[in-house]
């Protein structure tokens, strides 16, 4: 039970403070694209790392592996975020 405590108090730490911070902005003024995206990098982190846990950790984690699949994540939120701002900015100039 206790290690079950500590796989998920992170994340879910994570996710309540997001949440809090969505509230607290959400009541002045309207997210941001980065605010949003950082909430739905955060759910995609911890759903990927969960599943590669899962796949590659247990009693022997294969490190290599688990460190690959999150440097992937990790390189592929980079260039989704990367995308979205250029896009956001365009449309920003069009207006």
């Amino acid at each position: 039970m206790l290690h079950q405590l500590h796989i998920w108090g992170g994340p879910v730490g994570g996710i309540i403070v997001l949440g809090m911070g969505y509230i607290l902005v959400g009541k002045h003024r309207r997210l941001l694209l980065d605010e949003i995206l950082a909430g739905v990098a955060l759910l995609i982190w911890i759903v990927v790392d969960r599943v590669n846990d899962s796949l590659f950790g247990g009693a022997n984690p294969d490190l290599v592996k688990i460190w690959s699949v999150r440097g992937a994540v990790f390189a592929a939120m980079a260039v989704v975020y990367a995308i979205a701002r250029s896009q956001w900015h365009i449309e920003q100039e069009k207006v």
